[in-house]
């Protein structure tokens, strides 16, 4: 073989040497780019953000009764006229039922059988009276366990009477310091999850209560509005309004990476330039942002997912 062979195979050799790393570091930064090309097109931008802060503490609440009156009968007979249906307001004093004694209700059904005449049934009538049931209380009939001519007896629940309802919502220890009476709240009912309904804190518990080995304690909201439609026993995610912050910069929590390392967000330096992992630290978090004490300042663009991720959609996170 000659040299001129030889030298033209080294060659080819080298080129093959030479071209298949640059070959394979072609086509990585064909792929990383389209990966990251795919990856862009799932996050949109959004602006960080200094203003007024609102921090919120999140809880699960039930709607029930603030005064709930059972109405009994005190003796034993049988209900002979309703005149309340279920949701119906009535005064204090109001009838909402009459009903017969034992004694009349025996007299009546033999004189019946018996074919009494009318004057017989009369007496019976003057002699025992029926005797009503009575509201104790102004509100709203939330309960009708009886129907006309159903037997009775003592301390047989006939009727429930409730004043208004409120949301009852239980706040973590770490909390409850910064709840006070008279603050702003909203609560969202799973029964109409796009309504926000306004409330206040009017009342909160002196004596702690232990749930899944956590100490809270309880929480009374007063509804400001939307109440005709609420019913006792509907659930609620409820937020408390216990602080304002003022020149706080701050980021939509799904900006918001939590990595084993710490917290990061997606920080877009320049258009069209690589995104960089910027280290942040949080401070408070509401509903839907997160407070950032240092890592980005005012004006940073960075990328958040274009829809919430599952499990995270902007639920409120408690504020240590």
């Amino acid at each position: 073989m000659t040299k001129r062979f030889w030298r033209r195979l080294w060659i080819a050799i080298l080129l093959v040497a030479i071209g298949l790393p640059l070959a394979g570091w072609g086509a990585f930064r064909y792929y990383t780019r389209r990966s990251e090309a795919r990856k862009l097109a799932k996050l949109v931008p959004a602006k960080v953000e200094k203003g007024e802060f609102v921090v919120k503490t999140q809880a699960a609440g039930v709607v029930e009764p603030e005064n709930k009156v059972p109405i009994m009968p005190a003796f034993s007979g049988r209900i002979e006229v309703i005149l309340v249906r279920e949701g119906d307001t009535v005064q204090k004093g109001d009838v909402l039922a009459w009903m017969s004694s034992s004694e009349r209700v025996a007299l009546l059904d033999s004189a019946a059988v018996r074919g009494a005449s009318a004057e017989e049934a009369r007496m019976v009538d003057d002699a025992y009276r029926m005797i009503p049931l009575v509201a104790p209380i102004h509100g709203e009939v939330i309960k009708r366990a009886v129907e006309p001519g159903q037997p009775v007896s003592p301390n047989q629940n006939a009727f429930t009477v409730s004043d208004r309802l409120i949301v009852k919502t239980f706040v973590d220890e770490s909390d409850i310091g910064k709840v006070r009476a008279g603050q702003s709240a909203e609560f969202i009912l799973d029964a109409y999850l796009k309504e926000r309904r306004q409330g206040k804190v009017v009342a909160i518990a002196y004596d702690s209560t232990t749930q899944n080995n956590v100490t809270v304690y309880e929480v009374k909201l007063r509804p400001q509005n939307g109440v005709s439609r609420m019913r006792s026993g509907m659930t609620a995610e409820v937020y408390i309004e216990i602080e304002k912050k003022v020149g706080v910069v701050f980021v939509p929590k799904r900006a918001v990476k939590h990595k084993e390392d710490g917290t990061v967000v997606m920080l877009a330096k320049t258009p069209g330039a690589p995104l960089i992992e910027q280290k942040v630290s949080l401070g408070a978090s509401n509903e839907k942002f997160s407070e950032i004490l240092s890592g980005v300042s005012a004006g940073d663009t960075v990328m958040m997912p274009s829809s919430p991720v599952p499990d995270e959609d902007e639920h409120v996170v408690r504020v240590k």
